[in-house]
């Protein structure tokens, strides 16, 4: 992860779960994504 984060910056999100349940959002590739939604990808590839 910390590799991934030094090689593709502007497509790593950290420290998500601070957000939960906030009005925060991040814009990858032109959309924005809740941070639930974030989550849900990150529990869809385990």
């Amino acid at each position: 992860a910390k590799r991934q984060a030094v090689t593709n910056a502007d497509r790593t999100i950290s420290s998500i779960k601070r957000h939960m349940g906030s009005d925060y959002k991040v814009s990858i590739d032109g959309k924005d994504y809740t941070p639930q939604e974030i989550s849900a990808m990150i529990l869809q590839k385990l």
